[in-house]
């Protein structure tokens, strides 16, 4: 017998697929730093959820977007010194999800809108974050010490922009797949 805490769901309303009915499987969390109430998820093939309720109610954000795989463990990110921007970095190809992996999503609206980031558009979104298309990024963290300062986690190793996301620079002795990342920030 299991003594603990009960578990309740508390992810999107539940996907019925025939007779089986799937919330799907999230692979990344962020919690809005002022508002325990507001987080979002990032899920294998379902894109970004956004609830402000504590889960009560989920808003599906990234429904338009070149791949609806997100990476795994903590590919969502939240700016903790501006709430309304955020960071996704897309994966799949058999690690979370068949489909395929675009790159790194930015939104500055609370992810009401997202651009890929180093596609060209808007003008000046430019930089060798494109980089990035073809590989799986596993996780994302922004500095607070500086919000221009990013650092991210991917089958190619880890990597830091000090520009906000539009160009990156491998660390040094990180060749390899890097799938979890901590800032230390003492």
């Amino acid at each position: 017998m299991i003594v603990g805490t009960v578990w309740t769901p508390k992810g999107p309303s539940p996907i019925t697929d025939g007779a089986l009915r799937d919330n799907g499987m999230v692979t990344a969390v962020a919690v809005h730093p002022n508002d325990s109430n507001i987080f979002y998820i990032g899920t294998a093939g379902g894109g970004v959820w956004k609830t402000g309720n504590a889960g009560a109610t989920w808003r599906p954000l990234f429904d338009r977007q070149l791949s609806l795989a997100i990476g795994e463990p903590m590919s969502v990110a939240i700016d903790p010194n501006d709430a309304d921007i955020l960071y996704v970095g897309t994966s799949g190809r058999g690690r979370v999800s068949p489909q395929r992996q675009v790159g790194l999503f930015k939104s500055i609206d609370g992810g009401a809108t997202w651009v890929l980031l180093g596609s060209g558009y808007p003008a000046g979104n430019t930089g060798n974050v494109s980089r990035f298309a073809n590989e799986l990024i596993n996780a994302i963290i922004v500095d607070p010490a500086d919000s221009r300062t990013i650092y991210l986690a991917s089958s190619t190793g880890v990597w830091r922009s000090t520009d906000a996301g539009q160009n990156w620079t491998v660390g040094t002795n990180s060749a390899g797949d890097a799938r979890s990342l901590v800032l230390d920030r003492t």
